[in-house]
């Protein structure tokens, strides 16, 4: 490319994969790679996707302090928390405007992934409390008039959400042997719009990384040693399907 200069390419540094090379799963990871994709596609910005073998930083990490995934450097700046980030890149890199202040979509998606989480590390032995705040979700998602929680673009709120939602979906299908009900229409409406979304596509991991991604986490259910060499040598699976009665229709 004409006028390249190293120096001015972002790079976002993401969890690898079980094979410790090709992109991993995190759900905080995909949302700063949404948000990149999005202000790359009307700005000048040009970045990269590193990955990072579990206990094996790369130099720069060391060079520059940074703990955490996800994180990025640029130029002279790093940053290893997913707030920092999030400001960081809107104040480099305002356009387009990805921000919102939709207080009552904030509230509605506040505590689901909580919930997920307590429920897949055994923490809340049984599925209620999130039922209860999937219902919750729906409730706020059905009376949506748009294809996402601010309108009909990706905002910033749509870049934490769809990947924790698609996570639940996916992990806990998987580990906990529970489904997001069929009569959340809203909910499926909601991630079929992400799941056409060419950003939310690009970003998001195959099943297998998902399911692993948690199952190795020591305090969630595990996996056989046959599963989990199994899904290591899988294709690459994404579930983008949604149940053929929660297909959205046209809201006039």
């Amino acid at each position: 490319m004409s006028g390249y200069n190293s120096y001015d390419m972002l790079t976002l540094y993401v969890r690898s994969g079980f094979d410790g090379k090709k992109y991993g799963a995190c759900p905080f990871s995909q949302r700063v790679f949404m948000v990149l994709m999005m202000k790359a596609s009307r700005s000048n910005i040009q970045f990269i996707v590193a990955t990072v073998p579990t206990g094996r930083p790369p130099d720069e990490f060391k060079k520059h302090g940074l703990r955490n995934l996800p994180a990025i450097i640029y130029k002279n700046d790093a940053h290893d928390t997913v707030e920092e980030i999030m400001d960081y890149i809107e104040i480099k890199f305002p356009s387009p405007l990805l921000q919102s202040d939709n207080i009552l979509a904030e509230a509605a998606t506040r505590d689901f992934f909580s919930k997920f989480c307590f429920f897949i590390k055994a923490v809340s032995r049984d599925s209620s409390a999130l039922e209860h705040s999937l219902a919750k979700l729906d409730s706020f998602l059905s009376r949506l008039p748009s294809s996402f929680l601010c309108g009909d673009t990706l905002s910033h709120l749509d870049c934490e959400i769809l990947p924790k939602l698609h996570h639940l979906r996916v992990a806990a299908g998987v580990l906990k042997g529970f489904s997001i009900c069929n009569k959340y229409s809203g909910i499926w409406r909601y991630l079929h719009s992400g799941y056409n979304s060419p950003i939310f596509m690009k970003s998001c991991p195959p099943d297998q990384e998902i399911v692993l991604h948690w199952a190795d986490r020591p305090d969630t259910p595990s996996i056989s040693q046959e599963d989990h060499s199994m899904l290591t040598r899988e294709t690459p699976r994404f579930s983008f399907d949604v149940p053929a009665m929660a297909i959205p229709v046209t809201i006039e």
